[in-house]
């Protein structure tokens, strides 16, 4: 009995499943598929506009008169923007001419940077980050200021190059006579010293600030001038102390002359000695 009960159980299942199956089928509802909206592409070059032949003469004609201006003129501005007024073979020859321009090592301007005064010629934000200890900062050269056309244009020819934009500090001499007296003794630092002297290849020397600030500064009068050899950078390799911040714009006191002698006083005043012997005087 038991047998066949189990048997008769098999059979109803087998005969439900397809039903279940047919139910499940029925109750399945299959999604709509997506149909592509009309005017849409797929590739996104054919959203481009078509440029026809107008268009391009146009642009060649609005090139056409961007090189004209650029070339006739913004190039002649963007030149003399960048021109000095005294160029570094005429300062080469005016130095040469006065017997040049005494060099010191670093470790000798240090030792004189009491009764010299050491003048660093750099741009005040390199000064501020560090420099030679007891040197004053009166820079040569300063930001481009303005933005005018020229100072612009001054910029953008720097930056292409990768160059932070100056211009010659055309108050240089007078800032450095309001600060140093004419009778001290000035030498002048920047960051490679520079040269008169020709090597192979070279006609004009080596070009430094602290030649061109020698220049400036003997027109104004400085008789005592000289400047480090090797600059800061042979100042930094050998070890010379440095100090950093900014400068505090004292001015400098004039040099001191020594005092005459005093006179005699005592048993020698009005003493007069006898005159030495012929052998002795020779």
């Amino acid at each position: 009995m038991l047998a066949r009960s189990g048997k008769l159980h098999q059979r109803q299942r087998r005969a439900a499943l397809p039903a279940a199956a047919a139910r499940r089928g029925a109750s399945r509802v299959a999604a709509p598929k997506r149909q592509p909206q009309p005017g849409r592409t797929a590739g996104a070059a054919a959203a481009l506009p078509e440029v026809d032949a107008t268009t391009i003469a146009y642009y060649a004609i609005g090139a056409s008169a961007a090189s004209f201006a650029g070339t006739f003129f913004l190039a002649p501005r963007f030149k003399s923007s960048f021109k000095e007024a005294n160029d570094w073979q005429s300062i080469y020859f005016d130095l040469l001419a006065g017997g040049g321009v005494p060099s010191v090592t670093p470790a000798a301007a240090f030792a004189k940077r009491k009764s010299a005064v050491l003048v660093d010629v750099r741009l005040s934000m390199k000064y501020e980050k560090g420099h030679p200890e007891g040197a004053r900062s009166l820079p040569l050269y300063i930001p481009i200021q303005g933005w005018g056309p020229a100072a612009t244009i001054r910029r953008i020819g720097f930056s292409f190059f990768g160059i932070y934009g100056t211009e010659l500090n055309t108050s240089f001499a007078e800032e450095v006579a309001s600060l140093v007296p004419k009778g001290r003794e000035v030498i002048l630092v920047c960051e490679r010293g520079g040269s008169l002297q020709n090597k192979s290849g070279t006609k004009f020397g080596f070009e430094s600030r602290s030649l061109k600030a020698a220049y400036y500064l003997r027109k104004a009068g400085y008789s005592k001038v000289s400047y480090v050899e090797g600059g800061l950078s042979r100042w930094v390799s050998e070890g010379l102390p440095l100090e950093g911040g900014p400068d505090d714009g004292a001015p400098i006191e004039a040099e001191e002359e020594a005092a005459p002698a005093a006179p005699a006083r005592g048993l020698l005043a009005g003493l007069k000695l006898p005159a030495l012997p012929g052998m002795l005087r020779r």
